[in-house]
């Protein structure tokens, strides 16, 4: 914040006028008739009185000073002006005028002595004491005002407080104390209550050069603060917003001629700077765009920055070029880096598998950015490389199928990769698949025959059980079972009946159950049974 000097010539008048101020000429001495002869003049001076303020300015109303004390007769009577009186001239003229009030040669004047003594007791002295009160105040609220820090709203109070001393000014003046910050209504309520009691001279002398100077150190700050903002703007969208938006901001307005042409300078070199800094950091971004695939979706973000459609259309339009030669660039190192890598892998089924599917994956990411041909020559020889890796890998592969067990036939299923393997490969590689699931499947079921040929024959006299051993089957003769419960270690007698040696339903007291024999396990769905040892 900027501290704005102390008016001196405000200060110096002020302090003139305050009590206890250095040595000033005292009223002349004057006789009772003197003092008669002035009082008489009263009504001829009428055309004369002297007010400051009005009814419903708040909080005083109007003071007055009647024509008496303003006519030439009081200057000639007491030696100078009564505008220059002080609060002891007052009592030292309402001391006379009641001394001479009780002077009997004087006493066909009394009442004339009483009113006049009325006048300086009363209207004068309220007004004078007022006037005293305003001039010590004035300078000290006017520097207050000068201290604040810059807002736009203080100019326009600055113009209108000069006006103030009138209620249409005072009015104007009001409107405007409203739109004031916080830090300066105080200081400008002050002021309202005070101009409205200037005297002309007073508003020429003390007033006006005080606001005319502080209106021209705020319309510099006005100046800086414009300039201040346009430093201020970031390089980006909104910075360039902000220059589009200073003409309808609030300090526009204020500007003189030659601030603004300045401002307006400043503006236009300032929107070539944000445009040049906008652009470099573009190029930044595109220039620190690493060779991966999430490469390619950070170019889109900077195609789609609100940024780049800031631009003029030629800037754009050349950044935009930019952005797909960085593209196609990074498409081609990366395809290069694919190419060295699918070199350097291992013939093994592992790697074969890994670089199918990242070869594919690679090569359909990388298709909208590639240039076609640089594409069609990574794509003709990532297949010459993998088509020698596949024939070097089968015989690996068909080890591994061999070494899956019967148990593994349901996890023996084609990996994706298969099906991306270059021709003939592909049909090699399902083809060994198929042989050795064919194989199993084969195996399993010569088993499942040769144990259900074992476990052919009556039932009677075996024992089965679920594996958790929940459930126990014993079987007594042909038609008779028992049904134990391990839960509620409850045996339950049932009957059952066997059909074509293949399934059996069991008869219990609640409830029928089917169940079927394969082999060694007696299968009803939710519930498996397997043979037990007899006890």
């Amino acid at each position: 914040m900027q501290i704005l000097p102390r008016p001196l010539l405000p200060a110096l008048l002020a302090l003139l006028l305050l009590p206890g101020a250095p040595a000033r000429a005292q009223l002349g001495e004057t006789s009772c008739p003197e003092l008669v002869a002035w009082a008489r003049e009263h009504e001829v001076h009428a055309e004369r009185d002297m007010s400051l303020g009005w009814d419903r300015l708040p909080p005083r109303q109007e003071v007055m000073l009647p024509g008496l004390f303003l006519a030439p007769a009081t200057t000639a009577t007491f030696g100078k002006p009564a505008l220059e009186w002080d609060r002891q001239d007052l009592r030292t003229l309402g001391s006379r005028l009641r001394a001479c009030a009780r002077d009997r040669e004087m006493r066909p004047h009394r009442e004339v002595l009483a009113e006049a003594q009325r006048l300086v007791s009363g209207p004068a002295s309220t007004f004078l004491q007022h006037r005293q009160r305003v001039l010590a105040e004035l300078p000290v609220q006017l520097e207050r005002l000068a201290q604040q820090p810059f807002a736009p709203a203080l100019l326009p109070f600055l113009t209108t407080l000069a006006a103030a001393g009138e209620p249409a000014g005072w009015q104007a003046a009001q409107q405007d104390w409203r739109e004031l910050p916080g830090a300066a209504r105080g200081t400008g309520h002050q002021l309202l209550r005070l101009v409205p009691y200037l005297l002309p001279e007073d508003r020429s002398h003390l007033l006006l050069p005080e606001l005319e100077r502080q209106r021209a150190q705020r319309q510099a700050e006005a100046r800086q603060a414009s300039l201040d903002e346009l430093a201020a703007l970031p390089p980006n969208p909104r910075g360039l917003a902000g220059l589009e938006a200073m003409e309808q901001g609030p300090v526009w307005p204020l500007l003189r001629p030659e601030d603004r042409a300045e401002v307006v300078a400043a503006r236009q070199a300032r929107g070539a700077a944000l445009l040049e800094e906008i652009e470099a950091g573009l190029r930044r971004r595109i220039a620190a765009v690493p060779a991966s695939l999430p490469a390619f979706n950070r170019l889109a973000a900077i195609r789609r920055d609100a940024a780049l459609a800031a631009l003029p259309a030629d800037r754009a339009a050349a950044l935009t070029a930019e952005l797909e030669e960085r593209s196609r660039s990074l498409a081609a190192t990366m395809l290069d880096r694919l190419g060295v890598e699918l070199a350097e892998r291992p013939e093994t089924v592992e790697s074969l598998g890994h670089v199918v599917l990242v070869t594919q994956r690679v090569t359909e990411a990388l298709r909208p950015h590639a240039e076609a041909a640089t594409l069609a020559a990574f794509k003709e020889s990532s297949t010459r490389r993998i088509a020698a890796m596949a024939a070097a890998a089968l015989p690996e592969f068909v080890v591994l199928l061999e070494a899956v067990p019967a148990a593994g036939l349901d996890s023996l299923q084609a990996p994706p990769w298969i099906a991306a393997l270059p021709p003939p490969h592909a049909g090699r590689y399902a083809s060994a698949l198929a042989d050795r699931r064919a194989k199993l499947e084969a195996a399993i079921a010569a088993e499942r025959a040769a144990e259900a040929a074992r476990e052919a024959g009556p039932l009677a006299g075996r024992h089965y059980a679920t594996p958790d051993g929940a459930m126990r089957l014993e079987f007594l003769d042909s038609s008779r079972v028992l049904v134990t419960q391990a839960a509620t270690q409850t045996t339950i007698a049932g009957s059952y009946e066997e059909i074509a040696g293949e399934r059996l339903i069991l008869t219990l007291p609640d409830t029928n159950v089917v169940l079927q024999r394969q082999g060694r396990r007696l299968d009803g769905g939710a519930v498996v049974l397997e043979r037990q040892a007899a006890p």
